[in-house]
């Protein structure tokens, strides 16, 4: 069997490819965006402490300003890791998706106080603040759900530890992705058509019991190939999540 190879992204017509300028122009817009949320994140890190004293409509604002900076960190994430996931060998793409990661670790470690201060704050009190502050409704249940989960809540400190970790925690998730998506290879199914993460679905559905068997068996044999490291990075996984 020979290897095929995919057409780059490059050669695909515009019409089928994700419409990525609906999130962002550009890379160079991306970058913009990207410096501003960096510049916004130490702000919500100077709050720390000041939730007793602020009262409801100060809490209404650091709550809307945590929640859409979360949401722009989610896009600044989500528009670097799909530029990555369409073309797995541009390489740019891939440092974009990290540096997202590394700015959503820096938010989870800035607003690592909200939390244990606001289970210090004690749910009468939100309550109370909800019914004065209108704004604070939409926020009811996420605070419902920090009381219920509360054993589970660490100081500031641990907290923020854990924030600044949460890059660090993807490990073993990235490198897996990259030796299945990136670094993997296949050979061709019987009928010559490349097997890829993106077309092994269909191969194993084929009315060709060949190219159903040859598919499988290459498939299979790619991961067998890399079975140590794979373990490795499950293994490492399960302690991740054990440690958390």
């Amino acid at each position: 069997m020979s290897t095929a190879a995919l057409p780059p992204r490059s050669s695909i017509e515009k019409r089928y490819t994700w419409n990525s300028e609906s999130v962002f122009a550009d890379r160079d817009a991306w970058r913009t965006e990207y410096e501003l949320v960096s510049q916004a994140i130490p702000r919500i890190a100077a709050r720390r402490g000041s939730i007793a004293a602020g009262g409801g409509e100060a809490l209404a604002d650091l709550l809307d300003e945590v929640f859409a900076l979360s949401d722009r960190v989610g896009r600044l994430y989500m528009y670097a890791s799909m530029s990555g996931a369409v073309d797995t060998a541009d390489e740019e793409a891939h440092s974009l998706a990290g540096r997202a990661g590394g700015l959503g670790a820096r938010l989870k470690a800035a607003v690592a106080f909200l939390e244990p201060e606001l289970l210090a704050l004690g749910l009468k009190t939100l309550e109370s603040w909800t019914e004065e502050e209108p704004r604070l409704s939409i926020y009811r249940h996420y605070c419902e759900n920090l009381f219920r989960s509360q054993d589970h809540v660490r100081s500031t400190e641990v907290e923020e530890v854990l924030g600044f970790a949460s890059e660090v925690f993807e490990g073993a998730e990235t490198t897996h992705k990259m030796l299945v998506d990136v670094d993997m290879r296949f050979e061709a199914a019987s009928d010559g058509e490349t097997i890829a993460q993106s077309t092994i679905g269909k191969l194993l559905t084929s009315a060709d019991r060949e190219v159903r068997r040859s598919s499988w068996q290459s498939y299979c044999d790619s991961h067998l190939a890399l079975q140590h490291a794979l373990a490795s990075s499950l293994v490492t996984a399960v302690k991740r999540d054990v440690f958390i």
